[in-house]
């Protein structure tokens, strides 16, 4: 559950004004405590732990009046099939992040009309077959019609066409859970794309370098070592005020 509680936070934190947040029902009174500030729904499990198809039908009803969907940040590969069914029905912009990172998953999204995939290393391979590279993510991007943000040591943000890389970030973002804080943050901007007077690729070029920005003003105050992947969200508040 701590993924989804990042991305959360990240969309808060980087300025969505509504933020509905989906996960087990085990650990929903718990996260409301957190982070009141966002609406919570908790889903059945199985045995296993892992969310219930029995879900769709409510996933589904919850997405009626979204601007955008976040989904896959730690549901685990045996969710692939609920994540594909979900994302099937479309939604105005959708972004795919950890055990979305799937063929299968790609290829049931193609109905949305924004799509932006955040993979590793590890995820683009999985995805594509391919080593990650700028060059194998910019074909890849075209190919499928999506947005991709290749998280590396410089990340890059392409849509087949265009590529733009990201300086910023540096060690600090080589810690688990930094991809979930970036998902929020791309999902938050995306949403508010529309307010913000920004195309979907700007959008995302815009979260990626917020949250590079922001683990810099971390590791200039606090350094690279003696810090949490959620001391990154702090350094949010200079970077918006520009």
């Amino acid at each position: 559950p701590g993924a989804v509680l990042m991305n959360t936070a990240a969309a808060l934190r980087s300025g969505a004004a509504l933020v509905t947040t989906c996960l087990p029902e085990s650990v929903r009174a718990k996260a409301a405590v957190a982070y009141p500030e966002a609406m919570w729904r908790g889903l059945s499990t199985g045995r296993d732990g892992v969310v219930s198809p029995a879900n769709l039908k409510e996933v589904r009803s919850l997405l009626a009046d979204k601007d955008a969907l976040l989904i896959g940040s730690g549901m685990g590969e045996k969710a692939a099939k609920l994540i594909g069914a979900i994302v099937a029905r479309g939604a105005p912009a959708l972004v795919l992040d950890a055990d979305a990172l799937r063929p299968t998953v790609v290829t049931a999204s193609s109905g949305a009309k924004v799509r932006v995939l955040l993979p590793h290393a590890g995820e683009f391979k999985r995805l594509s077959g391919r080593d990650a590279s700028v060059s194998a993510a910019r074909a890849y991007a075209r190919k499928t019609k999506t947005i991709v943000v290749l998280k590396a040591p410089v990340t890059c943000v392409t849509d087949g066409l265009r590529v733009i890389h990201i300086p910023f970030g540096g060690p600090v973002l080589a810690r688990g859970g930094s991809g979930d804080l970036l998902a929020g943050i791309v999902a938050s901007v995306l949403a508010r794309r529309a307010e913000l007077g920004l195309a979907p690729f700007d959008s995302v070029v815009l979260a990626t370098t917020w949250h590079a920005r922001a683990a810099d003003r971390l590791r200039e105050n606090h350094g690279e070592e003696a810090v949490r992947t959620t001391d990154l969200l702090a350094g949010l508040y200079p970077v918006l005020r520009g």
